[in-house]
């Protein structure tokens, strides 16, 4: 069973996006969210990990940095709004970029 995060500061699209993986992914664990801080202090490993860019007080970005400091293998998948992040994206070893 895939362990699977959703970290998105806006709750109606973190429940968008559970709903959609879900469908694909319908006996996986996710689990939800609304922060980057809440994300890397909750300390678990995660399979994949879907990652808004634009949230308050810490960006996607500067989580994803903090992922990969922790931990190589997670796949992270941003989705976000805001295409002038995408080559920063590449930094983290982000599997894709979804706009």
């Amino acid at each position: 069973m895939f362990q699977i995060a959703v970290c998105n500061d806006e709750k109606i699209i973190a429940q968008d996006i559970e709903n959609m993986i879900k469908k694909i992914l319908p006996k996986c664990d996710i689990s939800k969210y609304f922060s980057g801080r809440d994300l890397l202090e909750s300390c678990l490993k995660f399979d994949i990990i879907f990652l808004d860019i634009q949230m308050e007080n810490m960006n996607g970005i500067e989580t994803a940095r903090e992922i990969r400091r922790r931990d190589i293998d997670t796949i992270i998948i941003f989705i976000t709004g805001i295409k002038e992040y995408v080559f920063e994206a590449f930094d983290v070893a982000a599997f894709h970029y979804l706009t």
